[in-house]
């Protein structure tokens, strides 16, 4: 996936995945920041352009998911504006400049990576710790089993961590 048009997976009728959607080209969006954005000053035209090229040529969809997650701290909301709001977490977005991430705004990244704000957010909801989540294709026993463990695990890593 390099940035060309694609062909996505469409479900038909008869319940079977074919490549059957066209895609769109993707481009690197325009710089629509407000003024206040003084980090997003600090990108030119030419080092977004290498962040997409490099972000759709050189990765596939897996490298893709693991880049986002590690450009975006998610963090628990530490206000919230309305009494039943479902607003669950804060999110700052970095993009790599010279091999620090800097502080951008939320528009800057989107349009940069070419990715989709729905994207990005089910990307980030399904990364526990900061790791995308691969589909496991096994039963649902022996996914029980399996978290289980890994609970039981960490758990032990955890107290043995906080005792050194």
């Amino acid at each position: 996936m390099d940035g060309e048009m694609y062909y996505g997976l469409k479900k038909g009728p008869d319940g079977k995945y074919s490549y059957s959607v066209e895609r769109e080209k993707r481009t690197v969006g325009e710089r629509n920041c407000s003024k206040r954005c003084k980090k997003c000053l600090l990108f030119n035209e030419n080092e977004r352009l290498a962040i997409f090229h490099s972000f759709w040529n050189n990765m596939n969809w897996d490298q893709k998911k693991v880049f986002v997650i590690s450009m975006v701290d998610k963090t628990e909301a530490k206000q919230k504006k309305a009494e039943n709001s479902r607003r669950k977490y804060s999110f700052k977005y970095f993009l790599k400049k010279n091999g620090h991430r800097v502080l951008v705004c939320k528009k800057m990244f989107l349009s940069t990576l070419a990715i989709g704000e729905r994207t990005l957010y089910d990307w980030l909801m399904k990364s526990g710790n900061g790791i995308p989540e691969k589909p496991n294709q096994r039963s649902s026993i022996w996914k029980c089993k399996c978290q289980r463990i890994l609970e039981i695990v960490k758990d032990l890593l955890r107290t043995n961590f906080y005792q050194l």
